[in-house]
């Protein structure tokens, strides 16, 4: 196989990792770490096989990604199965890659969003609810009179969550809407690819 039928397959295997990452996200916002293996291997073939030009600008976009992936993890803004869904848009093809991702990825976000707007407005739970339904992302633990007894708005999710263990599942959360983000950069990652795939320049 010559280098571009190595980029292409590497392509294909990343977007199968999104395709069941972006089912996974949508039925429970919860991403199992080995759905990301196709797309390390994938990454992995592009590296090692793919064109040599494109291997230093697909290493940095991979880099950079990656390290925008991390950042928005430690700052509360992704949950960490929403680090790798980030990382693997730099594994994309052509010179302006990851942006055609992002941007049907951002169209994406927007359809779910409109899709749920009642839900945008957030909702005060039980620590139990909040516990159990991963759609929710707890922001303030409220006390009996409506005061803020822990404030969790710029903890990561999995941070957010352990922090309700230390509560009674009778307490209150107020929690906001969680954006199915991996499934919106899945979303962008195969539109891009397959308009890519396509000829159409990106």
């Amino acid at each position: 196989m010559d280098p571009a039928g190595w980029a292409l397959t590497g392509t294909a295997l990343v977007a199968a990792s999104y395709a069941a990452a972006a089912y996974q996200d949508l039925r429970s916002r919860e991403v199992d770490d080995l759905t990301w293996a196709p797309a390390a291997l994938g990454a992995a073939l592009m590296l090692a096989l793919g064109p040599r030009p494109g291997l230093v600008p697909l290493a940095l976009r991979l880099g950079l990604t990656a390290a925008i992936g991390v950042a928005a993890w430690r700052f509360g803004l992704a949950a960490s199965g929403d680090v790798a869904a980030l990382a693997f848009l730099g594994a994309g093809g052509g010179p302006l890659a990851p942006v055609p991702a992002v941007a049907f990825a951002l169209a994406a976000v927007l359809a779910v969003w409109a899709a749920e707007a009642r839900l945008r407005r957030g909702a005060v739970l039980t620590a139990a609810e909040a516990k159990s339904d991963p759609r929710w992302l707890p922001r303030r633990v409220l006390g009996a009179d409506g005061g803020v007894l822990l404030d969790l708005s710029g903890a990561a999710p999995e941070e957010a969550l352990a922090a309700l263990e230390g509560c009674g599942g009778g307490a209150l959360v107020e929690a906001t809407y969680g954006v199915p983000l991996a499934a919106a950069l899945g979303i962008g990652y195969i539109a891009a690819a397959a308009l890519a795939a396509l000829g159409v320049a990106l």
